[in-house]
């Protein structure tokens, strides 16, 4: 997944974390058409890496455990949704 903290952007992957300068937005944008969604405005989310959504916090596979925010989650959980259901 890719967080947005103090106007870096950190990516989180497999390998380990990642930061730079950029844009959420932005890079949401160029990613469009891939797996991902937003559960806030400080998490990008790659959906093939989500465990399991409980409450209002999605657990990631490195058992990290990110907030999903009033105002998106129901186009995530839309999108999270179409996703499985489509398959990978």
């Amino acid at each position: 997944y890719i967080e947005i903290q103090n106007h870096s952007m950190i990516y989180h992957t497999i390998n380990g974390d990642y930061a730079c300068t950029g844009s959420l937005k932005k890079t949401e944008q160029e990613l469009a058409g891939l797996p991902f969604a937003r559960c806030s405005s400080s998490f990008l989310i790659h959906l093939l890496h989500i465990v399991t959504v409980h409450g209002d916090k999605v657990i990631m596979d490195n058992q990290d455990e990110l907030l999903i925010s009033r105002l998106k989650k129901q186009e995530f959980m839309e999108t999270l949704t179409n996703y499985y259901g489509v398959g990978k």
